[in-house]
């Protein structure tokens, strides 16, 4: 258990890691943007160069929507400025105009979303639109920490801080509710998972739910939500990424439940936009009150640009009438959005949100019983602080098992930014995990060593998938293998090659292993939306992506992609194979985890087993293929090399 000056030096120690970690993102995306020069920057993606504004317009929740085009009106290069991308435009002296998130990035125009007004005559020219750092979410996580610095000590009853400091007591003091389980929402619910929803429906402070590949964790936590929600509580949804928050409210919509998607539209999936905060609100009665003072709003501003734009100025005392007449209206719009706010709430709804977008002023007000945060373990200690500062009860689902949140600075990793409050919650209130045990994904061969290795031998195989025959996976190389295999390159000369503009590793022999046990599965008749191919590093998945670019519906990619994925089959490419034996991101060990347990029926790893086989993990995982006779020398199968 901290102390209240431990814990005060740990939030220090936290803003001062942030600090740095802003630092190191910034250095490394200037560093590389000075580096190439303003032509090689755009042809990489990270600027565009040339840009001159054309046009505005108010959008959701009064921010406002610039559009920029090539001064020769040209079409914008493909670009890794893309929809919900931070950026930064510059003028011509390369001074700051304005920060902003794109919402749409077409052939001949980009938009930018920014909450910002800036002024017509401020536009003027030619501009450079370049990727930022997001200072807004680490002003945030700042904001975050200096809220919870003046929460200790604090004679308050919330069990936030308490918790923090890993005291036990709040599990001795905490009053049992037993809120009510309703049938339906636990039919399709194994006993693990029953035992999870009752002990977060029992009023417990916190319930960590830990959800191995597989094992429904995102079913379990959407019954918790039903059931709250059904005994009237208020409850905030949120996870680290937006594809899991679209993820978890695609889920709450088939509870039939009122979630509302907090968030950017640009980052927000096009099948929640009905779902979206800002239509929400258009919907409730101070939204339509809101709708109004847009209109006057926007046309307030547009006879003023009008004005300028025909060179016409207004006497000093008009000109003040006009400043006060848009402020106030701005004003207003901010009060009834507050008020449009308080009526969801009213309506039993459900609120999803990035952790970072639970502190934005949309509802930095709100209040909840409940905090619900997935996906745990890939989220930064600071950023879960975020929505826990709204709440009294409060349920972590998520894996340490599985990838943990990317750090760009070496100092902050050493440091533990990388380690997640999940994990030191699992380490020090045992009594509130719940490890769901039962998977429904992948054949017991694929499972057993996952389980062996990073569960200790508790995880269990469905009955349904025991007997579940695979109709989709064809193919002749594969009949009478198992359904994981290990396909050793060792001695066949599969020397991996670095990239010299990037650092990147590929492996081509092993590529084109890939590439014939694909196209073997496509004669059979195997489609390739069933097929999926991993590799640890981008640049051999590009490698290989290239070299299958006939073969429709296979997915090749780096394993951060496929985290919560699945496909039929799964094959990795390890790529790494050297004298020194020297492995890379290969020693993360959690990667693999997440690699080994995206296949369903069949798992086919190529690797050199003499460069890893050095290694714990992998001198276990070879012994493992071994056990079961799934473990092949390259030398077996003529025909691959």
């Amino acid at each position: 258990m901290l102390t209240d000056n431990e814990l005060i030096q740990r939030f220090d120690l936290l803003k001062s890691l942030l600090e740095l970690e802003k630092e190191e993102e910034s250095r490394s995306m200037q560093t590389q943007i000075h580096e190439l020069g303003a032509t090689n920057a755009e042809r990489k993606g990270l600027v565009l160069n040339k840009m001159i504004y054309t046009n505005f317009k108010i959008f959701f929740g009064g921010k406002y929507l610039y559009s920029f085009e090539k001064s020769n009106q040209s079409q914008i290069p493909h670009s890794k400025i893309t929809s919900g991308s931070w950026v930064q435009v510059l003028d011509s002296q390369s001074v700051e105009i304005m920060r902003a998130i794109v919402y749409s990035n077409k052939k001949n125009e980009i938009n930018l979303v920014s909450n910002d007004f800036i002024d017509d005559r401020d536009l003027q020219g030619l501009f450079k639109i370049e990727l930022c750092v997001d200072n807004v979410t680490y002003k945030r996580l700042e904001q975050g920490l200096n809220d919870l610095v003046k929460l200790v000590g604090n004679k308050s009853k919330n069990l936030l801080i308490p918790m923090l400091k890993f005291d036990q007591k709040i599990f001795n003091d905490y009053k049992c509710e037993l809120l009510k389980l309703i049938g339906s929402s636990a039919n399709d619910l194994n006993e693990a998972q029953i035992d999870a929803v009752k002990h977060a429906l029992s009023g417990a402070p916190l319930t960590l739910i830990h959800g191995p590949p597989g094992t429904g964790k995102t079913k379990t936590i959407s019954a918790i939500i039903y059931n709250l929600v059904q005994n009237e509580k208020k409850v905030l949804v949120c996870a680290g990424t937006n594809t899991a928050v679209d993820h978890i409210v695609k889920n709450l919509i088939k509870y039939e439940l009122n979630a509302i998607r907090v968030g950017h539209p640009s980052r927000v999936d096009n099948e929640l936009s009905f779902a979206l905060l800002e239509k929400k609100l258009d919907q409730t009665e101070s939204g339509k009150h809101i709708s109004k003072i847009k209109k006057e709003l926007h046309d307030c501003l547009r006879t003023k640009k009008k004005r300028i734009d025909k060179g016409r100025f207004l006497e000093r005392s008009e000109f003040r009438s006009e400043k006060e007449l848009i402020k106030s209206l701005r004003k207003e719009i901010k009060h009834l959005s507050h008020k449009c706010l308080e009526e969801l709430v009213i309506d039993k709804a459900v609120f999803c949100s990035t952790t970072t977008m639970s502190r934005s002023d949309d509802f930095n007000k709100l209040s909840f019983d409940y905090i619900v945060i997935d996906e745990a373990a890939q989220i930064i200690e600071p950023m879960s602080y975020l929505p826990m500062l709204k709440g009294t009860n409060f349920i972590f689902a998520g894996d340490h098992n599985q990838l943990p949140a990317t750090i760009k600075s070496s100092k902050c990793l050493e440091k533990g930014l990388g380690k997640s409050l999940f994990e030191s919650l699992v380490e020090s209130f045992p009594q509130a995990v719940h490890l769901l045990n039962t998977q429904y994904r992948m054949h017991s061969d694929i499972l057993k060593f996952s389980s062996d290795y990073f569960y200790g031998g508790l995880l269990k195989t469905a009955d349904n998938i025991k007997d579940r025959q695979n109709i989709t996976i064809k193919s002749s190389f594969l009949s009478g293998l198992k359904k994981a295999i290990f396909i050793d390159t060792s001695g066949a000369d599969f020397e991996e090659e670095t990239l010299y503009q990037s650092g990147s590793y590929i492996n081509p022999k092993e590529s084109s292993v890939v590439g014939k046990i694909i196209e073997e599965l496509f004669d059979q008749g195997t489609e390739g939306v069933n097929i999926g191919v991993i590799a640890p590093y981008r640049a051999q998945a590009n490698y290989i992506k290239d070299s299958l670019e006939d073969k429709e519906g296979v997915e090749v990619n780096t394993v951060d992609s496929f985290q919560g994925r699945e496909k039929d089959c799964i094959l990795i490419s390890l790529t790494r194979c050297n004298d020194k034996k020297q492995i890379g991101f290969l020693k993360e060990v959690r990667r693999m985890n997440v690699a080994m347990t995206r296949a369903k029926h069949q798992l086919i790893i190529i690797g050199d087993g003499v460069t890893i086989g050095e290694h714990n993990f992998f001198t276990q995982m070879i012994q493992y293929f071994q056990e079961i006779g799934g473990y092949h020398s390259i030398w077996e199968f003529p025909d691959l090399m």
